[in-house]
């Protein structure tokens, strides 16, 4: 497979209450119906998803990223005051905030305040000494133009276009990285000027140098995860086990909001309510007698706690990625920095996560607090593929996918699920208060389920939740698969329909009407908004040199 670049990107949801749980399920265990006979039930198109996800005139089109961008920026223009309109014009537009920073010098430093996209000077070698190469139209198709709109186009030079990274950066020419964070120094507000990188301390027991983390022991985690994973033997254990890991991780960043005062936007802190309800089932996976809390407690409490949940859960995309069709994986260490301190105290952190309600959640969590784009939360989600949920904790009982095994497989099965399958209504009434989500098949040892969440991104689910995803399909006796409502069939959002880029997003990850093993739009996906979103509320990261 060709490499994959991480880019700095433009940006989980049920990720935020459904932690998975163990199962002792056998690993090829599906329902009674197949997971084979649920893709031939599409009886008039057996090879497509449906033509109905895939007109003729754009069966083979993707989204355009910077219009999606566009678009939810519009959205997101629409939602707030004054103050807030112009703090997201000024991150769509990184030449505006320049007048906030009284000690800018754009030739010679670069401002915080705007992750250094007022930068216009000439420096054009990383923090790992590579030199930058020349920003071409392949590259720069991905951001807005602010930034690149000087003579940095076309010349090898270290920008930050719309404040897409958190300080300037450029492309390199390398096998193992295809970017890499500049030496540009930070402007401070008296016109003084910061060195680029930092200090590190002396070597501990364990060989590291104190407080630093470098290429080395950056892989050194990965493979110790690796060998935690490995002394799992059974598929729905180790299931949930990544599922947790991803889960905390999600828990944790998606408590930042871009438009609280510095100090309280929170984000990848390693700080949350373990006793709220928002969180429960978290504690099982990360306290003092776990795994993988000794881990980081014995060999690495020299730094912090979110910069270890960070690195944990880029090893199990990396880990759980590698398949037959993809043997190198997604391999996340590009869209990695360090430096992130833990929180003493994050009041009303858990009251920010999402619920699984309806979109709305995810308009206002992932688009307006986070800054992702209708993508970029798509992509997000399609992390369901992982773990599964249970009704002791979130009160969502069963698995996204359609057995243990695949819940610890990182693909764009998620979406495949999601279009392949009927979904109907469930009601969980033994939950205080009630809860529905949604679900396909008919096993009860086995559940399948998605939540409105889901759903809503390819459905407009708001006025009528009695509809069945698809009711075109019959299983082997002739039933419809269907559970209920089976003639009244969910309706698509209309092209004019503000949530129509979550349908088409949705489409970009499935990578065309047949069905294929291409995962290249689900990983470069994912990668750019995973960044943004690890990177959220820190915006003096250090990038990983290759030695400390």
């Amino acid at each position: 497979m060709a490499r994959l670049g991480a880019i700095p990107g433009l940006l989980l949801l049920a990720w935020a209450s459904s932690v998975a749980v163990s199962a002792a399920s056998d690993e090829h265990a599906t329902d009674e119906e197949g997971a084979a006979s649920a893709l031939r039930g599409a009886q008039a198109s057996p090879e497509l998803y449906n033509e109905r996800f895939f007109p003729a005139d754009d069966a083979h089109q993707t989204p355009d990223p910077i219009a999606l961008a566009n678009e939810s920026h519009h959205h997101r223009m629409l939602a707030g005051g004054e103050k807030r309109r112009k703090r997201r014009e000024a991150r769509r537009n990184g030449t505006l905030k320049i007048g906030e920073c009284t000690g800018s010098r754009p030739r010679k430093c670069g401002c915080p305040t705007v992750s250094q996209a007022d930068y216009r000077g000439k420096a054009s070698t990383t923090l790992n000494g590579h030199a930058c190469i020349p920003w071409k139209d392949e590259h720069i198709a991905q951001f807005p133009k602010e930034g690149l709109d000087d003579d940095g186009v076309g010349i090898a030079v270290c920008r930050n276009p719309g404040s897409v990274a958190h300080r300037a950066w450029c492309f390199v020419d390398d096998d193992r990285r295809s970017w890499d964070y500049c030496t540009v120094d930070m402007c401070q507000h008296n016109g003084a000027m910061d060195p680029a990188g930092g200090e590190a301390g002396d070597r501990d027991a364990n060989g590291h140098v104190s407080g630093c983390v470098d290429r080395t022991r950056y892989y050194e985690i990965e493979a110790e995860i690796q060998s935690l994973l490995d002394s799992i033997p059974d598929n729905g254990d180790k299931g949930h086990q990544m599922g947790g890991m991803l889960r905390t991780c999600a828990h944790d960043l998606m408590d930042y909001d871009q438009d609280e005062d510095e100090g309280n936007q929170m984000g990848m802190d390693a700080c949350m309510d373990w006793e709220h309800p928002n969180n429960a089932g978290l504690n099982t996976l990360w306290n003092e007698h776990t795994p993988w809390h000794k881990l980081w407690a014995t060999k690495h409490s020299d730094i912090s706690v979110a910069d270890f949940w960070v690195m944990s859960c880029n090893a199990v995309v990396h880990i759980a990625s590698k398949t037959p069709h993809y043997p190198e994986g997604l391999d996340l260490f590009s869209t990695f920095a360090w430096g992130r301190k833990d929180a003493e105290s994050c009041h009303g952190a858990a009251e920010r996560l999402p619920t699984t309600a309806n979109c709305k959640q995810v308009e206002d969590v992932f688009l307006m607090r986070l800054g992702l784009t209708h993508q970029g939360a798509v992509c997000l989600l399609a992390a369901h593929t992982m773990g599964r949920g249970h009704k002791e904790f979130s009160g969502h009982h069963g698995k996204w996918m359609p057995n243990d095994r695949q819940t610890t497989i990182f693909d764009k099965k998620w979406a495949e699920e999601m279009v392949l399958r009927s979904w109907s209504k469930r009601h969980l009434l033994d939950h205080d208060p009630p809860l529905d989500d949604w679900t396909t098949g008919r096993s009860l040892n086995n559940p399948k389920m998605h939540l409105n969440t889901d759903v809503c991104l390819m459905w407009d689910i708001d006025e009528d939740q009695q509809c069945c995803t698809r009711t075109d399909q019959v299983d082997r006796n002739g039933r419809n698969r269907c559970e209920s409502d089976q003639h009244n069939e969910c309706n698509f959002y209309a092209p004019d329909h503000p949530r129509r880029p979550f349908s088409e997003a949705v489409k970009h990850i499935l990578n065309g009407a047949s069905r294929n093993n291409l995962q290249d739009n689900f990983h470069g996906c994912f990668q750019r908004a995973w960044m943004k979103a690890t990177m959220n509320g820190h915006p003096q990261l250090k990038a990983v040199m290759d030695t400390c």
